[in-house]
């Protein structure tokens, strides 16, 4: 594995802690489009910070075309 690989899985790892979820659990809410129901389990100050970037088209392309995101969602899409 490359160190990219390392940091996503801390990614993954450090998401599923604090939304207390394994694998399974959280690509099944995301598949769900349950993520407003995932923000709610994380600090209100992390949530604005995702909602914001999520309601910017721009910047919700570039982190979703980079290498450490298609890493991570291949391995949530796997389950692994």
């Amino acid at each position: 594995m490359n160190g990219k690989g390392k940091y996503t899985d801390a990614y993954i790892d450090e998401i599923k802690k604090k939304l207390s979820m394994d694998n399974k659990a959280l690509n099944e809410n995301l598949q769900a489009d349950k993520v407003n129901e995932l923000l709610g389990k994380i600090s209100k100050a992390d949530a604005d910070k995702i909602r914001s970037i999520m309601n910017d088209k721009e910047q919700m392309e570039k982190i979703l075309n980079s290498q450490q995101a298609q890493i991570i969602m291949k391995k949530l899409s796997e389950g692994k």
